[in-house]
C-alpha cells in the first residue's frame, strides 16, 4: 500500500535544501515507513527560520519521499494542487491529512472525487465551518483527534472518531508530584509561539497591571514566533517591562523542562487550540494551570477541578485571575493533584500509530471483502 501524509503546516527549507519538519510528525512518518515501506510526505514549503520555528526533524536524513507545494493565492493554489494531484499524487492508495488546513482541504476533495480512501488527524478546532470541510470529513474512512471535546464535534459528521494518546515524549515516569507552598515571589510561565493568537499580548498587559499593583511576580515566556523580535525591541526601549524574561525557542527537551520545574504557575491565554502539547508538560510537572477554555482544552481540563479558567482576550480579567490565584495559591493543591491524575489517564490511551494502523487495516479488509 502506498500512503501519502499531507501536513497542515509549512515545512522549512534551509540553506542546504534540507526539509525540516516537526519532530513528532517526523517520528510518526518513520514509524509508518518501517511498516508500510511506501510512505511519502506532502506539505507547503517556506524558508526555514530557526528562531521562529519548532521544526527540528531533518526529513532528508530519512528515505521518505517529500512532495513540496508552493504557496500562493487561492486560484494559483487550486491550479497547482490539480496539477500536482494528477502528476504526482494519483498513484497513492491512501491519503492521510493533518487537519485543518487549505492544502488538505483541496487534496482531500480531489481524492474523494477520484475514489481514493482517506483519513484525517484533526489537530485544531478551526474545522467544519465550510461545506467542503464537512464534505471531506463525512467521507473520511476514519478521524483521529487530540481531545474528547473535538471528538464530540466530529461525531456529528462521522461515526469513526477516536482520541489518540498525545504525540509527546512524556511517559508516566516523567510525572512528578509537587507540594504547593506559599512564596514571597511567584514565577509565571508561558510556553508557546510568541504570536497574537496565543494571547501573549494580553499576558504582557496583565503583567504590567499586576506590577503596577506591586504584586511580587516574575514572568517567563519560552518560545519563538512572529512577535518575539518586536517584543525584545520594545523591551529595550522601555515599552515592555524589563523584568519579563523572553527565553526564545528552547528545542532541547531537558532544558525546557527546567523552566517548568522552576515555575510556580503555568499561564496559557490562547485564543484557539486543539490541545497544546505544552499543557501536557504542565500537567506532568504538577503546575497549577491557568488556561482559556478554547478548542480541545475542555476535553481534558475542567475549571475548578484540574485547572483555573482564564477569560478570552481580556488583559484586565487575566490580571484578576492571576492575582486571585496567587492569593489562594496553596489551596490549589487539589487541582494540581487532579491534573496529575488526568495526565496519567491520557497517557494510557492508544498511540496515534496504533489507531492509524488499526483503522487502515480494517479499511483494507473491508475493501477486500467487498471485492
Amino acid at each position: 500500500m502506498k500512503i501519502l501524509i499531507i501536513g497542515n503546516g509549512s515545512s522549512g527549507i534551509n540553506d542546504k535544501q534540507d526539509v525540516i519538519i516537526n519532530n513528532h510528525t517526523g517520528d510518526f512518518l518513520v514509524g509508518l515507513k518501517e511498516k508500510y515501506k511506501n510512505v511519502a510526505y506532502c506539505s507547503f514549503v517556506s524558508k526555514y527560520v530557526k528562531n521562529t520555528n519548532l521544526l527540528n526533524f531533518n526529513l532528508n536524513k530519512t528515505d521518505i519521499d517529500f512532495i513540496p507545494v508552493k504557496q500562493g493565492n487561492k486560484l494559483f493554489l487550486a491550479l497547482e494542487i490539480i496539477r500536482l494531484f494528477f502528476t504526482k499524487l494519483w498513484h497513492y492508495d491512501f491519503f492521510y491529512f493533518f487537519f485543518p488546513g487549505s492544502l488538505g482541504r483541496f487534496i482531500a476533495f480531489l481524492a474523494i472525487l477520484s475514489g481514493k480512501n482517506i483519513g484525517f488527524y484533526v489537530r485544531g478546532e478551526l474545522f467544519g465551518n465550510t461545506w467542503i470541510d464537512r464534505f471531506v470529513l463525512k467521507k473520511s474512512s476514519f478521524l483521529l483527534t487530540v481531545s474528547p471535546s473535538i471528538q464530540d464535534h466530529l461525531l456529528k459528521l462521522n461515526n469513526n472518531v477516536e482520541v489518540i494518546r498525545p504525540m509527546v515524549s512524556i511517559c508516566e515516569k516523567d510525572i512528578v508530584q509537587r507540594k504547593l507552598v506559599k512564596k514571597d515571589k511567584y514565577n509565571l510561565l508561558f510556553v508557546g509561539r510568541i504570536e497574537k493568537r496565543k494571547g501573549v499580548i494580553e499576558l504582557i498587559d496583565a503583567y504590567k497591571i499586576l506590577r503596577e499593583k506591586h504584586i511580587n511576580i516574575e514572568l517567563t515566556l519560552v518560545g519563538g514566533g512572529d512577535l518575539l523580535e518586536e517584543f525584545q525591541k520594545e523591551q529595550n526601549i522601555g515599552k515592555i517591562d524589563k523584568t519579563i524574561i523572553f527565553a526564545g525557542l528552547i528545542s532541547d527537551k531537558s532544558k525546557l523542562i527546567e523552566f517548568y520545574k522552576s515555575a510556580d504557575v503555568f499561564v496559557f491565554p490562547s485564543h484557539d487550540e486543539g490541545f497544546p502539547r505544552v499543557l501536557y508538560d504542565a500537567m506532568a510537572q504538577s503546575l497549577p494551570i491557568l488556561t482559556t477554555m478554547v478548542g480541545g482544552i475542555p476535553g481534558y481540563l475542567k475549571p475548578d477541578y484540574n485547572c483555573v479558567a482564564l477569560p478570552l482576550k481580556d488583559a484586565n480579567g487575566l490580571a484578576d485571575v492571576i492575582q486571585e490565584t496567587i492569593n489562594k495559591f496553596c489551596s490549589l493543591q487539589a487541582l494540581v493533584d487532579e491534573s496529575r491524575i488526568t495526565i496519567k489517564g491520557i497517557l494510557n490511551k492508544k498511540s496515534h500509530e496504533q489507531l492509524f494502523e488499526e483503522y487502515l487495516n480494517s479499511n483494507s479488509n473491508d475493501k477486500k471483502n467487498m471485492e
